[in-house]
């Protein structure tokens, strides 16, 4: 497995996920124990798969990828590849918008 393209198209793109995987290490450390705690199934599937295709070495995993939305609203989104549970981590100051997961039928503001 490889880094995406884009990622590291440059030297300064490979620095910057570096340093933001760097930024980024405790909160995911934290995440990652919450996962753990609330699918112990899903994290050891997820470890398994982060240990085979880990391409950074500062990424502590489990998840073999991450995404950031900023200032983008976004709608449901599901695929082929969203079998298991997936982690989602509002964070900022922000007014307005929800987050609807489905599984919980709730609306969160």
């Amino acid at each position: 497995m490889v880094p995406p393209a884009d990622l590291i198209r440059t030297a300064k793109g490979a620095m910057a996920v570096v340093a933001y995987y760097q930024a980024t290490h405790k909160v995911s450390a934290q995440l990652a124990a919450i996962f753990w705690a609330a699918f112990p199934e899903h994290y050891w599937k997820y470890s398994d798969a982060f240990a085979a295709g880990q391409w950074v070495e500062e990424d502590n995993g489990p998840w073999l990828r991450r995404v950031i939305f900023w200032k983008l609203q976004v709608s449901l989104h599901r695929d082929g590849l969203d079998e298991d549970p997936a982690l989602c981590f509002p964070c900022g100051s922000y007014e307005g918008g929800e987050l609807c997961p489905p599984d919980l039928e709730a609306k969160l503001k």
